[in-house]
């Protein structure tokens, strides 16, 4: 399968249209519909629009395999973008609380 199959499989998997993906990665749906007749590659910045408003990473568009870690990256990302501060800064005392000696070694500077 080719990166626009796999992307066609994908917006179809969520229900949705080539018109509203394209829209969110802010491309008119005319070009985007020629980017996929065409086999045109999106530049590097759409393509991590485009995997990430289809749930995925860019390596499984481009490859047709992603590590698991990094799709759960993904996923995790996509969590936190629905959670408000407060909810975040809980779900981290959280991690940190279940995880002691992880957080004991992080050099993130975050308390």
């Amino acid at each position: 399968m080719l990166f626009w199959e796999r992307v066609k499989s994908l917006i179809s998997e969520k229900n949705s249209t080539q018109g509203s993906i394209a829209r969110s990665i802010h491309v008119r749906p005319d070009t985007f519909s020629r980017w996929i007749q065409r086999g045109t590659m999106p530049n590097a910045g759409q393509a991590v629009f485009l995997a990430k408003n289809l749930n995925t990473t860019v390596e499984y568009l481009v490859t047709g395999t992603t590590t698991n870690k990094s799709y759960m990256r993904i996923l995790l990302d996509n969590f936190l973008d629905s959670l408000s501060e407060t909810q975040i800064e809980q779900s981290l005392k959280m991690l940190k609380a279940a995880f002691p000696q992880e957080s004991a070694s992080s050099r993130d500077g975050l308390t």
